[in-house]
């Protein structure tokens, strides 16, 4: 009788906990291919280029994976730029400068899948 009792409260307490275990390990598998295409990132800033108040910036995507420029900041001002870079190819991002900005220039650019880097320049 007492086997019959352990039994059944174990069927209940597993009954109970199955969505919470199905929801657990749907965010430990989201987590991680969140995070292996994070790891397979990789973005460079190749060059600097500078005329007037225009400001070149070549990106160049050195990674395992397509990289998307969600954002790229300047001494501090985000720009939003949205670009694609496929699997090792480079991309200029423009951007007009505001004359209250002055060298050197902390640049960051910042993807959508989590990676970033940064130059100062000159």
């Amino acid at each position: 009788m007492m086997t019959m009792i352990v039994i059944s409260l174990f069927a209940v307490v597993y009954a109970v906990s199955l969505p919470q275990i199905s929801s657990f390990l749907g965010n430990v598998v989201y987590s991680t291919s969140q995070s292996s295409q994070q790891v397979q990132t990789y973005v460079v800033v190749e060059a600097v280029s500078l005329n007037g108040a225009k400001m070149g910036i070549y990106v160049y995507n050195a990674g395992l994976v397509p990289a998307e420029i969600s954002a790229v900041f300047v001494n501090g001002v985000r720009f939003n730029q949205t670009v694609t870079l496929g699997i090792d190819s480079t991309a200029c991002i423009q951007v007009s400068l505001p004359t209250s900005l002055k060298p050197p220039y902390q640049i960051l650019v910042f993807t959508q899948e989590g990676f970033t880097t940064g130059v100062t320049w000159p």
